[in-house]
């Protein structure tokens, strides 16, 4: 990877550097953002001093910094869907911050699914949505229903906090 952005960049830094001095891949440095030493979400604080909690947040920094292709579509797309999330999370009181979860979980494509069968914005498998009240069948999938998914994830998360 590193020898793939080397071949893209120098090529276009050479022009501006001096022509009688050589410069190799040593000569050009890639950092990273650090890892805070704690985050505060949904009221909780998080703190990055185990190796592998550290690791985690270390690499999604890494991968919403220099992978923002997905990130700049979410923004696109956040506008209209968080307008439609905040008032049920509100009115169910979930914190504000889980909206990131729907983000996360699908990058705010409504029409998501993946391999394990999860679907919709919340990535509801058939069996959990179908507990939480949404109906799944050969005609109706409300799991693709923003505001019906979005009361199912409340209630489920409400009742995860619980146990």
């Amino acid at each position: 990877m590193k020898r793939f952005l080397i071949a893209i960049l120098l090529p276009l830094l050479l022009p501006a550097m001096s022509s009688a001095q050589r410069y190799t891949s040593e000569d050009l440095h890639f950092r990273s953002p650090s890892v805070p030493k704690y985050s505060v979400f949904a009221g909780d604080t998080i703190r990055f001093n185990r190796s592998d909690l550290y690791e985690r947040m270390d690499r999604e920094l890494i991968a919403f910094t220099y992978s923002h292709s997905n990130s700049l579509l979410m923004l696109k797309r956040s506008d209209k869907y968080f307008q439609q999330v905040e008032p049920l999370l509100k009115l169910y009181g979930i914190p504000d911050d889980l909206k990131y979860l729907m983000a996360i979980e699908s990058n705010l494509n409504p029409k998501a699914y993946s391999t394990a069968g999860a679907a919709g914005l919340w990535q509801f498998t058939k069996s959990t949505g179908k507990e939480f009240g949404l109906i799944i069948d050969g005609e109706v999938d409300e799991r693709y229903n923003i505001e019906k998914e979005t009361i199912a994830a409340c209630q489920y998360l409400k009742r995860a906090y619980d146990r």
